[in-house]
């Protein structure tokens, strides 16, 4: 019987793909044992994690900013103590592989394991490498990618291009369960917006601006993110702060998706070939992610001061007139 480990959190995007795999492996290798690593407070982890009957154990692992923040002094304390929470959690463990997909608490356990000598595989989502998968380049057995931008960034003889592992499950969604789960009526079309894990701020301040506009000629699934939420009383606007395993009903029934441009997501969308307006965060690697799939015209997307609520509306209402993106196979990041 195998055992391995996973280590993820801080954002739903480094959880999900680990997820994906974890449920693949399980299909081929029943017995195989898995324990899940996630930050200290990180609740929106442990959840997703603990849902699907995993293990769960915590650990400090510090955070580096790429901005001044008086944290980041402590962060490098934070990553030592977790090292050493990672060298007890790995031998009582003794697992045969580490899995990462790029979370920062990946550095402390990636270290780790590299000096107990456990193999470890990290997966680059986004294009542009992150700052922990760039760390951890030295210290990993192979690495795998979504993309081919994203091979010239890591040494060729340990890498491979895999694309991005998403959940099998969003497949098998019945749409009449789900037009019934959110009380959807037949003669309107329907936007999911996702807000993320933690909330997205800026796309929910969006869509509550809109949301009278909105709801006269559509049906809104929203999620805020947790403790998000907002009073709005209206038959055609449907709000949560999360879902879990309803969020392959929520895919099921969407005309179009709004939402950020993590890797994870697009993946998703990708794979169900949903038609998507992305707003990625400015002056992040999701911007590399969103121009990716534009030029491939897989998505519409809405860069830095576009990210207006008319411009969005205009965007809106421009897909619902027919004109939708499907992604192409040439865009595709999932396997």
């Amino acid at each position: 019987m195998r055992k391995i480990l996973l280590v993820g959190g801080g954002t739903g995007g480094s959880i999900t793909p680990l997820l994906a795999m974890r449920s693949e492996i399980k299909k081929k290798e029943p017995e195989t044992e898995f324990l899940f690593i996630g930050p200290k407070n990180d609740d929106v982890a442990e959840e997703l994690v603990r849902k699907e009957g995993i293990s769960y154990q915590s650990i400090y692992a510090g955070k580096w900013r790429r901005y001044f923040s008086l944290k980041n002094l402590i962060s490098p304390f934070l990553t030592i103590f977790g090292f050493f929470q990672s060298l007890k959690i790995i031998k009582n463990f003794k697992p045969d592989m580490v899995l990462s997909a790029g979370s920062f608490t990946s550095v402390p356990v990636g270290i780790a394991a590299w000096f107990l000598r456990v193999p470890l595989f990290i997966h680059q989502q986004d294009i542009i490498p992150s700052l922990t998968n760039r760390l951890l380049t030295p210290f990993a057995y192979k690495i795998t990618v979504s993309l081919p931008p994203s091979l010239k960034d890591f040494p060729a003889k340990k890498t491979i291009l895999t694309g991005n592992p998403v959940r099998q499950e969003l497949l098998n969604a019945s749409e009449e369960e789900a037009k019934k789960f959110f009380s959807l009526k037949p003669n309107l079309p329907v936007i999911l917006v996702l807000g993320g894990g933690k909330g997205a701020a800026f796309i929910n301040q969006l869509i509550f601006d809109l949301l009278p506009e909105l709801t006269s000629f559509s049906q809104i699934i929203h999620l805020t993110g947790k403790g998000k939420s907002r009073v709005f009383q209206n038959e055609n606007y449907h709000q949560f702060e999360f879902l879990d395993k309803e969020m392959s009903l929520a895919y099921k029934v969407a005309d179009i998706v709004i939402c950020r441009a993590g890797m994870g997501t697009l993946s998703e969308l990708s794979f169900l070939g949903k038609p998507a307006i992305v707003l990625p965060i400015p002056h992040t690697h999701q911007e590399a992610n969103a121009y990716y799939f534009l030029e491939k015209k897989a998505v519409r997307a809405l860069f830095r001061e576009e990210q207006t609520k008319e411009n969005l509306l205009k965007e809106i209402r421009h897909l619902l007139k027919g004109d939708s993106p499907l992604f192409p196979t040439s865009a595709n990041p999932h396997q």
